[in-house]
Parts: structure tokens; C-alpha cells; sequence
């Protein structure tokens, strides 16, 4: 068998389990870095749209449960914040009436008063 031969067979033995197809994708569908030269397409696999669909729809799902989740929490701490803010409004006046009766307490009564 001469060398010529050897290549033929062994490529035709390639041929059977991998071979190269064309595929011609719209725009944006094509996931792979565009190497200014040649893209290398040897790692990529071909994903059925439906595949796609049902990832974008479960990606979609958990960002709404996310983003309700972080309102919930947003609404909870303006909630205490207005908690926090009558307690210590509401310390500040009992000091402020501590204070009051004190001097009402202090108050010097003279004739003219």
C-alpha cells in the first residue's frame, strides 16, 4: 500500500464519523468570538431554538421573583426606617417634657409673678 493510498483510507475513515458542514445562521445567532482571520468552529454544537426559549423563559422567571423579592424588602425597611424614626421623635419628646416640668419645677415664684 503506497502512502497516497494510506491517507486516502484514513481520511475517508474520518469522513464517516466526523465530517465538515456548512451552515449559514442569521445574524446573531452565531455564539462564538469572530477571529479576525478565521473562526475556529471546532468546539461549537448547534442548540435547538425550543432549548433557548425555555432557558430565556426559566432566566426571566427567577429575575421576577428576584426583583419582587428585593421590592418586598425595599418596602419592609422604608417601613422600619419610619418605625425607627417616630420611636426616637417620640424619646426626644418625653426628654423635651422631662426637661419642661424641671424648669416649671425650678421656676423661682416671686410677688411679680
Amino acid at each position: 500500500m503506497t502512502i497516497r493510498s494510506r491517507k486516502c483510507l484514513s481520511r475517508l475513515e474520518k469522513m464517516k464519523f466526523n465530517f465538515e458542514i456548512i451552515i449559514y445562521l442569521k445574524q446573531g445567532q452565531v455564539e462564538i468570538p469572530q477571529q479576525p482571520v478565521a473562526t475556529d468552529y471546532k468546539d461549537a454544537i448547534l442548540v435547538s431554538t425550543k432549548t433557548v426559549l425555555n432557558e430565556n423563559y426559566e432566566i426571566t422567571k427567577r429575575g421576577t421573583e428576584k426583583v419582587n423579592a428585593m421590592n418586598s424588602i425595599f418596602k419592609t425597611n422604608a417601613v422600619l426606617k419610619h418605625v425607627q424614626y417616630v420611636s426616637k421623635r417620640l424619646r426626644l419628646e418625653i426628654t423635651d417634657f422631662i426637661e419642661r416640668s424641671k424648669d416649671v419645677q425650678l421656676y423661682r415664684v416671686t410677688k411679680q409673678t
